[in-house]
């Protein structure tokens, strides 16, 4: 697309309109980060499969956070990635011949004007982050919460939206991170 304005190009992946359901709309974007997982990809890398960041980006009212986690009839993108990390996990520790394991800790955190807090524990609040030696930045004192199954990590997840309202008035201005971490 080129704006008309200033002549810029702009390239987009995909367009939704307002008929797609958030179905259509994770098996086009987001599914290949299970892929990449599953593949064992680190999902923060930029690459075809690897790109394991989901950015939900517009106004107020426009549909940001329904597009992340949806409703009880239309779920979200996380709650589908979820689930279908799960799946694969499975399927893949079943065709394994030691039936590998692996276990999958989630975090739920929110920035608000420069400050970190855990919405799954809300009382840890203004978390630093800090940067390691292999450039990886963290942030000290997040909880990981190890889920055994989907439906432990969906909980953790319902949890931590309860708990954006609690921290902060203005939550509609702040970034939230759900993080996954498969071993």
């Amino acid at each position: 697309m080129t704006s008309a304005k200033n002549g810029e190009s702009y390239r987009f992946d995909s367009v939704f309109d307002s008929s797609s359901d958030n179905g259509v709309v994770y098996a086009h974007t987001a599914r290949r980060i299970v892929e990449g997982a599953i593949k064992g990809f680190d999902g923060t890398i930029a690459g075809r499969y690897e790109v394991g960041s989901l950015l939900c980006y517009g106004e107020t009212g426009s549909g940001k956070s329904y597009t992340l986690y949806g409703t009880e009839k239309d779920l979200g993108l996380v709650q589908r990635l979820i689930s279908d990390l799960f799946c694969e996990l499975a399927r893949k520790s079943a065709r394994s011949p030691s039936k590998q394991r692996f276990t999958l800790a989630l975090s739920f955190l929110e920035i608000y004007q420069e400050k970190a807090n855990d919405l799954i524990m809300p009382s840890r609040r203004d978390l630093q982050l800090v940067e390691s030696s292999a450039d990886e930045t963290r942030v000290r004192g997040l909880t990981e919460y190890t889920c055994e199954t989907a439906e432990d990590a969906l909980a953790m997840l319902r949890l931590g939206r309860k708990g954006a309202g609690n921290v902060n008035a203005h939550t509609m201005l702040a970034n939230r991170d759900v993080i996954l971490v498969v071993e």
